[in-house]
């Protein structure tokens, strides 16, 4: 009787962590309006596909429902969220023709900032925004000696987009920026070494953006 007892409390436990649909809606439904916006305007200024401007909108509302799933509903989501909404097209325009626009990345700034600012305030967190600091100042200096000292392997957008990476993972957590540098080098390594068995591009061909998006998110998604 007491086992029953306990599997029914347990399982009243789990159906309390599900997500309501209203919460949802107001998350993942406003950053993929967001990104509706940024799709057109992408399509606009740099002329790409119209099933880019689709895979857009789709991993953008696939990342945001995942981090609303890992995290909730709460107003720090909104950091990692913003840089998502901005970041997602980012890495697939750089995906497409190995550069990011100075205007997009302009985007990302303003965004991810607008999200951090917000998320930090309403939670009451001031250390938070300094890590966000001390984040985006760190990976800026990393990917700038980078930059210099391995010509032709990196470019100038990818170290102004380290920044905002730098920035929402920082604003997380110190594990959650180590980690988060950790993962973006080890996506890029697994995506070089896949390629190359398959006969794909050399080092410099394959661009960094995507791994920056990618493993700032898989950082924010792992780390507690």
């Amino acid at each position: 009787m007491i086992a029953d007892h306990s599997a029914y409390y347990y399982s009243i436990g789990v159906f309390t962590k599900v997500p309501n649909a209203l919460p949802v809606t107001f998350w993942v439904g406003g950053g993929l309006g967001i990104s509706g916006v940024l799709a057109l305007l992408i399509h606009r200024r740099e002329q790409v596909p119209r099933w880019y401007l689709v895979a857009q909108v789709v991993l953008t509302g696939v990342l945001l429902g995942a981090l609303v799933l890992r995290h909730g509903f709460e107003v720090n989501l909104l950091a990692a969220a913003a840089f998502v909404v901005a970041g997602v097209p980012s890495a697939l325009i750089d995906l497409r023709t190995s550069r990011l626009p100075n205007w997009l990345v302009v985007v990302v700034y303003a965004l991810t900032s607008a999200g951090l600012l917000v998320a930090t305030f309403g939670d009451v967190r001031g250390a938070s925004l300094l890590g966000a600091a001390v984040g985006a100042t760190g990976f800026v200096m990393f990917y700038a000696a980078l930059y210099a000292w391995l010509p032709g392997q990196l470019g100038g957008g990818d170290v102004k987009l380290s920044a905002a990476a730098g920035a929402v993972l920082g604003w997380h957590s110190w594990p959650t920026l180590f980690a988060g540098l950790l993962m973006i080098w080890l996506l890029g390594a697994v995506a070089y070494l896949a390629m190359r068995l398959a006969g794909g591009p050399k080092p410099r061909d394959l661009p960094h953006g995507p791994f920056l998006v990618l493993g700032t998110v898989a950082a924010v998604l792992v780390v507690p």
